[in-house]
């Protein structure tokens, strides 16, 4: 789901990555995004639109740890993108 500001978007990514305006904030994910795409080709679709997006230079991927991972469970963090284009 995405947020902004915490706030649920109703807008779908796609629509997300044409319409917003330049240093709009979004976070696309929140969890850890390497591990989960493997399993879930949904998710890694998902993904692909953002990883894409920032390849032709429209937007800026970073993430923001909120916890680390253990023995027991994986990191978690929060996946931003920033339209620059």
């Amino acid at each position: 789901m995405l947020t902004h500001h915490g706030v649920p978007l109703t807008v779908s990514a796609k629509e997300w990555l044409e319409t917003s305006l330049p240093e709009t904030k979004i976070t696309y994910y929140t969890g850890f995004l390497i591990n989960d795409r493997v399993y879930d080709y949904e998710k890694s679709k998902f993904a692909k639109l953002f990883l894409d997006a920032c390849e032709r230079r429209e937007i800026i991927l970073y993430q923001n740890k909120i916890s680390a991972g253990d023995t027991r469970a994986d990191p978690v963090y929060e996946y931003i993108a920033e339209k620059i284009v």
